[in-house]
């Protein structure tokens, strides 16, 4: 059967988006998911065809992977019809994503007591959300423009509405004034379980920058973005630029990691990798086929 429009729209605004950070992505696809689970005789077998295909529509994103392999696996273990079960779960991770971003700025404002200039790239929403809440303790924010997409440029708009000071900076800048920067503040679009993290390109340029001037390097990234233990992740390229769009830092050129759970530390990155291995494994099992038909 044919898609409905909302929920064919809702699937290309999640292959389209080239400007919003993980998390963003992963609420989309969450909508999505929802969405699909609402048509009316949708045979269930598709639904989880469907919710595979939504699960590994974009490679590079573990949080879009793992939220909507967890909203499968926890409406599939439900007692409920699963097409109750799966738009109450979509929901309430969705709802997860807005909670983590609060939780990471208050953890982040419990740590930062003073004026500071702060640095960052791209359009991360949990760093946003972050700065948001810093809005009286950040004296000015240096926004590198994050080519190829300038995705920077989006956060350097929004921020003087909050009442943060910017500066939209060339990503070559950076060099030039980290000397000035107290800290660099950076999201993440994932982290593998043993600590090196995926996000923007320029990401790693920059936090080795920061390590050599010693700058302090604070990473926000949520528990759903650990990389399921044994996923190949896929960086995606810029084919019309001919450009990667992703780069890899590894863990020592990072200072603090703050998630929604506290700060992350290598034994917990460990046990979330094993915890959206698990799930992941529901979505792609034989089983749930069978146990989606029985339903």
């Amino acid at each position: 059967m044919d898609l409905p429009t909302g929920v064919k729209r809702a699937f290309d605004e999640v292959l389209t988006d080239r400007v919003s950070g993980s998390s963003t992505l992963a609420y989309k696809a969450l909508e999505a998911l929802r969405l699909i689970s609402t048509i009316d005789g949708l045979e269930r077998r598709r639904l989880i065809s469907l919710a595979r295909d939504l699960a590994f529509c974009r490679p590079t994103f573990a949080a879009l992977t793992n939220l909507v392999s967890e909203a499968i696996a926890n409406a599939l273990s439900s007692s409920d019809p699963l097409a109750e079960s799966l738009p109450k779960e979509s929901a309430r991770l969705q709802k997860s994503i807005l909670d983590a971003r609060k939780k990471m700025a208050e953890e982040l404002k419990a740590i930062v007591k003073h004026n500071v200039t702060v640095m960052t790239l791209s359009n991360s929403g949990a760093v946003a959300e972050a700065l948001r809440a810093l809005s009286d303790t950040v004296s000015v924010v240096f926004v590198c423009e994050s080519r190829p997409g300038e995705e920077g440029r989006i956060l350097a708009n929004k921020l003087p509405s909050w009442g943060v000071k910017a500066h939209l900076i060339p990503d070559s800048a950076a060099g030039a004034v980290m000397q000035d920067v107290d800290f660099v503040l950076m999201g993440a679009d994932a982290i593998y379980d043993n600590g090196p993290v995926v996000n923007k390109i320029g990401s790693s340029t920059l936090s080795k920058l920061a390590y050599l001037e010693r700058s302090g390097i604070f990473v926000l990234v949520e528990s759903f973005k650990v990389i399921p233990r044994g996923y190949a992740l896929k960086l995606e390229f810029d084919e019309r630029r001919s450009t990667p769009m992703y780069d890899i830092t590894p863990w020592k050129y990072s200072q603090i990691f703050i998630s929604e759970l506290g700060r992350l530390r290598k034994p917990l990155l460990s046990a979330l990798g094993l915890e959206h291995a698990a799930n992941l494994s529901i979505l792609n099992s034989p089983e749930a086929q069978q146990r989606t038909a029985e339903r």
